[in-house]
């Protein structure tokens, strides 16, 4: 038992690490091959189910939240609620009988029995959670909605057959998750603008140079910015020029010097992790 939790994890990283580092400084056909097949096939099943995990992690915080009524329990109600709506949408194409409505009628008569079991544990006086009758019912009106609501309307209502163009899926993706995705970047605006603000306050010689050259690039970038600029010893300087300069010289130096760090840090972390230093993917707190 402790080979199969401890050192069976280690020995498949170990191989795993070792053959792919060999495929890249070892090149062949062989070995060509055998990661063009590792990354067509095991890296987008192993992207799935780290999907799959994500999702059953969130659906578990979201629901522990609803179910103890922990502060802001109501927003993981909606949370749940519209996860359930958009699955349903991307599950039903317009025919009018398939194996997805079997599957909402089987959600609505899974969810009016939980409702019913609570129903009777209330009328006998016993202990009833609130969470599950709160789930029993979510799970009830998902699959009331996906039969009366989403199904017919996707085949009344919309062309296209599950998440292709001019499907439903495609038209809460556009009109709904694009505008709040949009709306959220643009919210991050005021952020960045109050810690630049923050930033930009000469106390020292770093942040003096910073700060000249956060309104050098900020002037040189914007459309009336770029129609101004200076002259030394006779030579026109726009401030587009040298922000240009500034991005790509010092600039790109620097992100340069970053993101070898970043490499590093990965091979750091990759060997930690073949030769069993790293467990923390196990489980384990070291």
């Amino acid at each position: 038992m402790q080979f199969l939790k401890r050192r069976l994890p280690i020995l498949i990283a170990f191989c795993a690490g070792l053959a792919l580092w060999a495929q890249f400084f070892i090149p062949s056909r062989f070995s060509q091959e055998a990661l063009e097949k590792f990354t067509g096939s095991w890296a987008i099943i192993l992207a799935g189910c780290a999907l799959i995990l994500g999702l059953l992690s969130a659906i578990h915080h979201h629901w522990s939240k609803v179910s103890l009524h922990k502060p802001g329990w109501v927003y993981s109600l909606i949370t749940l609620f519209c996860f359930g709506c958009v699955v349903l949408a991307g599950w039903f194409p317009y025919q009018p009988f398939n194996w997805q409505v079997i599957a909402a009628s089987g959600l609505a008569v899974i969810g009016m029995v939980m409702l019913l079991l609570h129903l009777l544990k209330r009328m006998q006086g016993q202990v009833a959670n609130r969470g599950t009758a709160i789930g029993a019912g979510l799970i009830t009106v998902l699959g009331i909605l996906g039969l009366l609501v989403i199904n017919p309307l996707q085949r009344f209502y919309f062309t296209a057959v599950t998440i292709k163009e001019g499907s439903l899926f495609d038209w809460v993706f556009q009109n709904m998750f694009v505008p709040l995705d949009a709306t959220m970047f643009s919210l991050l605006a005021f952020f960045i603008a109050s810690a630049a603000f923050r930033a930009f306050r000469a106390r020292s010689f770093e942040a003096t140079a910073l700060l000249i050259a956060g309104c050098i690039v900020m002037i040189g970038r914007v459309p009336l910015g770029e129609q101004l600029g200076f002259s030394i010893g006779g030579t026109d300087i726009s401030f587009a020029s040298v922000a240009s300069w500034i991005l790509n010289n010092p600039n790109a130096a620097a992100q340069r010097g970053i993101l070898l760090g970043v490499l590093l840090s990965m091979v750091a972390i990759s060997l930690r992790i073949m030769f069993g230093i790293e467990r923390t993917y196990m489980g384990g707190a070291d």
